[in-house]
């Protein structure tokens, strides 16, 4: 289905015979134009072209730019998604648009850096459930018992900054994004706000009460038309599997037994990925071959990779995986052997580092990797 708004602004483009750039959320389906992010400089700096802003890329994406065109911009179209300006040389301020672009440079000094963020606002509406807002300006619901994730979403609108900042660097509009372990959202609700109506994301969170809160989160953002949460675990084979908590960190919740630690249970479905994706597939109509795969299972991947093994096979895809030695250990997994698989699968091992930027382990570094106590945060790179 097309994008209506998409089609009313390319329209009105065409009355216009100077050059046209778009936002990052344009749909190039609809017409095939380059992004403002490309514009010369010479033109940005004194030139005459159109802008199209999708509303909502105001929340993360060029704000030099936009700060750029202080004074020089006349709104010419709009409808309820798009903006289209007309860019002129000027020799005095636009002061009834001005705002819009202080708005958007003051944006920037609040995007992922190492200062702690503030998000707008922060509700709690009953049945131990908050609604916020996300550093990138969705909003999301979030189970007020947990001590584990949703604090950190509560205070600064933002969660694993190194993850996301190499997700929001590297996934792109028209993608198709699998979150498992997907836990409150966070990263489902980022991965459909950069892919769009032209991608798709598919969630997957065992715990009953979380995969709700996804839901109602994907459905108020307005992102249902190209997303799903599925409420099961994913394993090698179908079946039911025991999931263990451990207090209230919710973003703790294994398929490994806690033991004497653990506080609770529950009994939940499981299917290999590969099934899952089939079943999928034939419910929305539509062909998922993913970019980008995130698994944090907190000990339980080598049976996610396992069962996945047609999903493995798409190219380019890049996964982010939390490593946890011990855990396997724990559960009879040699994780040398489990490196060694994925390497013999196509796929070259990088380690996430604190600025996002993925970096090619060395020998050394897999030994370290291997005998650590904690995990680490990997990008596995076909």
């Amino acid at each position: 289905m097309k994008d209506v708004f998409a089609v009313e602004a390319a329209s009105y483009i065409t009355s216009f015979t100077c050059p046209v750039f778009v936002s990052s959320s344009w749909p190039q389906s609809i017409a095939n134009l380059p992004l403002i992010s490309k514009i010369p400089t010479d033109l940005l700096a004194n030139g005459e072209f159109v802008f199209v802003l999708h509303k909502d890329d105001l929340c993360i994406n060029d704000f030099a730019i936009y700060a750029a065109l202080l004074g020089r911009a006349t709104p010419a179209y709009a409808n309820e998604v798009y903006v289209l300006f007309d860019i002129r040389e000027s020799e005095h301020d636009h002061n009834d648009i001005k705002s819009l672009y202080i708005k958007a440079a003051d944006m920037s000094n609040k995007q992922i850096s190492n200062e702690s963020t503030k998000t707008n606002f922060c509700t709690y509406i009953g049945d131990r459930t908050v609604l916020t807002e996300t550093f990138f300006g969705r909003l999301i619901y979030l189970d007020s018992s947990d001590i584990s994730v949703s604090p950190h979403i509560m205070r600064n609108g933002l969660w694993e900054q190194h993850v996301t900042r190499f997700i929001t660097e590297n996934l792109h509009n028209g993608d198709s994004f699998i979150d498992i372990g997907a836990n409150c959202g966070y990263f489902t609700i980022l991965a459909a706000h950069i892919v769009g109506p032209d991608g798709f994301v598919l969630g997957i969170e065992p715990q009953h009460r979380l995969s709700q809160l996804v839901r109602k989160s994907l459905s108020i953002n307005g992102f249902e038309r190209f997303s799903k949460i599925e409420n099961c675990a994913v394993s090698t084979e179908h079946g039911e599997m025991r999931l263990s908590y451990i207090g209230d960190h919710l973003g703790s919740a294994s398929l490994i037994s806690y033991g004497d630690k653990e506080t609770k249970c529950e009994i939940v479905k499981s299917e290999p990925l590969e099934d899952l994706v089939l079943r999928i597939e034939s419910e929305i109509g539509r062909q998922i071959r993913p970019r980008f795969i995130k698994i944090d299972a907190e000990g339980f991947e080598e049976s996610i990779w396992l069962g996945a093994r047609s999903i493995l096979d798409s190219s380019p895809l890049n996964i982010i995986m939390e490593f946890t030695p011990l855990k396997y250990r724990k559960i009879g997994v040699d994780p040398a052997a489990f490196l060694d698989r994925i390497i013999a699968d196509g796929f070259i091992i990088h380690e996430i580092r604190a600025d996002g930027k993925a970096i090619r382990i060395s020998p050394e570094q897999r030994e370290y990797i291997l005998n650590k106590s904690d995990f680490t945060d990997l990008v596995l790179i076909k």
